[in-house]
C-alpha cells in the first residue's frame, strides 16, 4: 500500500481486516534516486510521491 492515504492512522490494520490478507506500506522510493535539488520536496511527501514516480517511470524496466 503507498500514496498519502496510506498514512491515516491505521489504515492498513483497517484494509487487512476488510481484505482478509496482509496490507504492506511500500516506500515509493525504495529504488528510486532522487536528485539533490528536489530531494527535500519529494521526501517529504514520499508516499504521496508514489503516482507521479509511477508515471514518470512509465514504461522502464
Amino acid at each position: 500500500m503507498t500514496g498519502s492515504g496510506s498514512r491515516l492512522s491505521h489504515i492498513a490494520n483497517y484494509m487487512a481486516k476488510g481484505l482478509q490478507a496482509e496490507v504492506v506500506l511500500s516506500d515509493p522510493l525504495q529504488r528510486i534516486q532522487v536528485a539533490s535539488s528536489v530531494e527535500a520536496a519529494v521526501t517529504d511527501d514520499r508516499m504521496g510521491a508514489a503516482p507521479a514516480i509511477g508515471l514518470a517511470m512509465g514504461g522502464a524496466t
